[in-house]
This record gives structure tokens, C-alpha cells and sequence, in this order.
């Protein structure tokens, strides 16, 4: 995922958009941090992506305003950070 959506948006988290078809093409061209986030988090399991993953920090940290965005924002940055609980 990280390899695709790097090559997709040339390296600029920016031009990351809210939603993609299976052939990789945008559904729309607006972005959202609903969908920078995860792909954040898809960038934290590997320790080279790391300057990608310091690029795409501040496109979803601050509160945009929206519930479901901000939900999986936070979701993801609990993930990111190590600060999951574990049963």
C-alpha cells in the first residue's frame, strides 16, 4: 500500500484523495484525512517509510472539523504511536 500510494501521488501526501477505484485512478479530487491516515499507518510498519510517514503526520493530526474523519485519525495515530491497549 505504501509503495502504490507513493507512486500515485509522487511523494506529495497533498495530492492523496478520498477514495480510489481498483485501477488506482482518484474517485474524486478533493483529499480527507478519513483516507491519509490509514495509509499513515500502513507507512508505520516499515522503518524506511519513515520520512513519508513524518510527511503525512500533519495532513491528518489537527481536528478537521469531522467526526468520522477525526475517528479514524485517531484510530490511527493509537497505532502509530504505540498506544494500543492489548488485551
Amino acid at each position: 500500500m505504501t509503495a502504490w500510494i507513493r507512486a500515485a501521488t509522487k511523494d506529495t501526501p497533498g495530492s492523496i484523495r478520498a477514495g480510489y477505484r481498483l485501477n488506482g485512478k482518484a474517485l474524486v479530487g478533493y483529499g480527507d484525512p478519513a483516507f491519509t491516515a490509514p495509509f499513515a499507518a500502513a507507512a508505520a510498519v516499515d522503518a524506511g517509510s519513515q520520512p513519508w510517514l513524518n510527511a503525512l503526520w500533519p495532513r491528518f493530526a489537527a481536528p478537521s472539523g469531522g467526526y468520522f474523519a477525526d475517528s479514524i485519525a485517531l484510530q490511527s495515530m493509537l497505532l502509530i504511536s504505540n498506544n494500543t491497549w492489548l488485551p
